[in-house]
């Protein structure tokens, strides 16, 4: 027995698999049990009442090494050797995994609390830093003519099985608008089954196939330094080198260390639409509504497998290879604990073991996209140095998942890139309690691959109802007092009660008899008027200054006698009778004026001044008796005689404007200055545009 676990260990082909147990459905938000392996947190705030697993399965297996079409492999013709396509590496790694999930179960305590109970049993065999070329020549060189040398082999190898009994418990920290937090935690109880390690140290490997030996035929030789050691638990010696067995016949299955071991999780949800996922109670307090989910984005945290088992007696080999010489016939042919473990100076002693578990960082990101589409994001991190010996380690693992999702159905397909550089692509689906899947089927399917993963289940859950309201008053059926009459939602889903309405004849008083009663008469002991709140009426004094008819509270000019219509102010039609009127106007149109604006070097006016243009047209049509002049000024910029015609063009184009829209000609003249009359500093840009204007003066 002993020599087929070091053959095992030493040089079986690398595998590598998926790091994570049920790929794809783990992150399924109705998977239950099986969300607790990755994130304790999981548990509580489920879409579940209760869920049990009666028995899953999930096995991974792949390589680094060789990449072949596994559906290939049931044809006749199939050729193995030939379809493989190998990848040879100083540093090979390996690792696969049987995950069994036995009867488990989770319920709800309270909507902040949840517990589960679980049972698992587990397999991780894992080889890391193997040199390729070793694996190749035992694989397939030993009877080719190639000649072999490889220095400084630093190899590890673990396997393992143990069993795990789980006590998860899960709770909300804190539920506050859209903010949630959960966290878990998961004890659990251990019990190895078995292991081995083997560990290679600074060893060497050569070969060579033209050594003669007697009776002259071509066996080779194999010749090797440095050492090599190989442990396993006492159950695994059938050969009865250790102390503690008494029957040599078969391998005992039982029990042969314990240990303890932990997972920690934390999950934060980003809901946005908080409230529109809560009802009231009978109590009048807001109550999430359980068989929904409230996310928007979900985040969640935790490292697993925290924890080591102690085995106390151990079989080690320690393997001396200084000087060793062995030649292929040997090799090939020769039984290993007769003829060739001899030759490798083997030391054995009975030790105690520790095997950490394969402790892992898992971080998942779920968005829910749209409706019933989600698309999950998740890594997998070994924490676990590919250097340490006597530990099992998964492969570090990226994953993207889109996945369809309803309470009875869910389909999903992980697209994964694996730490060594492998990428696949997997589906799976679950219908009611029945759930298959992997990692790896469609890259299977497609063409080549480096692994391959499987999972199934079957299970019984119990989801959270769908709250129903028959009276369709707003209130949950569960919440209502009275479920089957439509009522208030301030009053608990009932009808609100009819209150009669109590008159009482109350005497009405009128101090001062002017038909207005006191509770109404702003002056109750004065006789007024109805239209006065009561009160006597009280003319006001008119004041009219100018005597034109309107009192100076509404006089636009109280010391000139002027119109009614034009709110007591004379009707000025010729600006040139009243100066101060015309200061004034002049000024506004030419504030006007400033905004004005031509493109560049052309009489084409840009769109904002449109609305200036306007402005002014209107004070034209109030003085209709009144003329205008419109002055064009440029810039220094040019010379002066373009300018000047500039000016005299934009001038003009003002004008064409005003005639175009009914002002007469006879009241308007254009004239161009050119650079004339700067009112600020050409030798700046922001002196030049100032002088670029056009002003309108009043003619006499």
């Amino acid at each position: 027995m002993k020599h087929k676990l070091l053959k095992l260990a030493l040089f079986v082909i690398p595998l590598i698999g998926n790091s994570q147990s049920f790929v794809g459905f783990a992150t399924d938000n109705y998977s239950g049990v099986h969300g607790v392996i990755s994130n304790p947190a999981n548990v509580v705030d489920s879409r579940f009442k209760f869920d049990l697993n009666l028995v899953s399965v999930s096995a991974f297996l792949g390589n680094d090494y060789a990449e072949l079409s596994l559906f290939d492999l049931s044809n006749d013709d199939y050729e193995f050797e030939a379809d493989r396509i190998l990848t040879l590496s100083d540093d090979n790694n390996a690792l696969s995994n049987i995950d069994v999930l036995g009867p488990s179960f989770m319920f709800n305590i309270n909507k902040n609390n949840a517990i589960a109970l679980s049972t698992r049993a587990r397999v991780f065999a894992s080889i890391n830093n193997i040199n390729g070329e070793v694996v190749e020549l035992f694989d397939e060189k030993l009877d080719q003519n190639v000649a072999v040398n490889i220095a400084n082999l630093n190899a590890n190898a673990t396997a393992h099985a143990w069993a795990e009994y789980r006590l998860t418990y899960g709770r909300v920290i804190f539920d506050k608008n859209e903010h949630f937090l959960k966290g878990g935690v998961t004890i659990k109880y251990l019990q190895g089954y078995g292991y081995s390690t083997a560990v290679s140290n600074d060893a060497s490997v050569n070969y060579d196939p033209f050594v003669l030996n007697p009776p002259s035929t071509v066996n080779g030789e194999f010749t090797g330094n440095g050492t090599a050691d190989y442990a396993f638990s006492n159950n695994f010696d059938t050969n009865n080198n250790g102390e503690a067995f008494e029957n040599d016949d078969d391998v005992d299955y039982k029990a042969q260390a314990t240990g303890v071991g932990f997972d920690l999780g934390f999950v934060y949800e980003w809901r946005p639409e908080a409230e529109k996922y809560k009802t009231k109670n009978a109590n009048g307090n807001l109550v999430p509504l359980k068989y929904k989910n409230k996310y928007y984005l979900k985040a969640g945290l935790s490292i697993t497998d925290i924890g080591s088992l102690k085995y106390k007696e151990s079989l080690s080999t320690n393997y001396n290879f200084n000087g060793v010489v062995i030649n292929r016939e040997t090799i090939e042919d020769g039984d290993f604990e007769e003829e060739i473990e001899p030759l490798l100076n083997p030391r054995e002693e009975i030790i105690s073991s520790k095997i950490k578990l394969p402790a892992a960082m898992h971080i998942n990101v779920d968005w829910h996209a749209y409706k019933k589409l989600y698309l999950n994001l998740n890594t997998d991190l070994s924490l676990i140095n590919e250097d340490e010996k006597n530990a099992n380690r998964i492969a570090n693992t990226l994953s993207l998942t889109p996945r369809l999702e309803t309470k009875w159905f869910s389909v999903y397909s992980p697209l994964s890139v694996r730490q060594y550089g492998d990428f696949i692509w997997g589906a799976g689906m679950r219908l009611g309690p029945l759930f298959i899947g992997s990692g790896s089927i469609l890259t299977n399917i497609l063409g080549k691959s480096k692994s391959a993963d499987v999972y199934a289940g079957l299970k019984l859950p119990i989801y959270q109802n769908k709250l129903k309201d028959k009276d369709k008053d707003g209130v949950y059926d569960k919440y209502d007092e009275c479920p089957k009459e439509a009522g208030s939602i301030d009053n608990n889903g009932c009808p609100l009660p009819v209150v009669e309405e109590v008159v009482e004849e109350v005497v009405e008083l009128d101090t001062d008899n002017d038909g207005i009663l006191d509770s109404l008469d702003e002056c109750p002991n004065e006789a007024g008027i109805a239209e006065n709140n009561g009160c006597p009426k009280i003319e006001p004094v008119v004041i009219d200054t100018d005597n034109d008819g309107v009192e100076d509270s509404k006089d636009a000019c109280p010391d000139k006698f002027g119109l009614i219509a034009n709110n007591g102010c004379p009707n000025i039609t010729n600006l040139n009778d009243d100066a101060e009127k015309a200061k004034e106007v002049v000024e506004t149109i030419n504030e006007y004026a400033k905004t004005i604006n031509f493109a560049s070097g052309k009489t084409t006016f840009t769109a904002e001044t449109f609305d200036s243009l306007t402005s002014i047209l209107t004070i034209l049509n109030k003085y209709p008796d009144s003329n205008f002049e419109i002055n064009g000024y440029t810039d220094s910029v040019g010379s002066s005689a373009l300018n000047l015609k500039l000016s005299q063009n934009r001038a003009y184009a003002v004008l064409a404007y005003f005639v175009e829209n009914g002002i007469g000609t006879k009241r308007l003249k254009a004239v161009g200055h050119g650079e004339e009359n700067p009112i600020a500093d050409n030798a700046t840009k922001q002196g030049r545009a100032l002088n670029r204007r056009v002003e309108i003066s009043l003619l006499k």
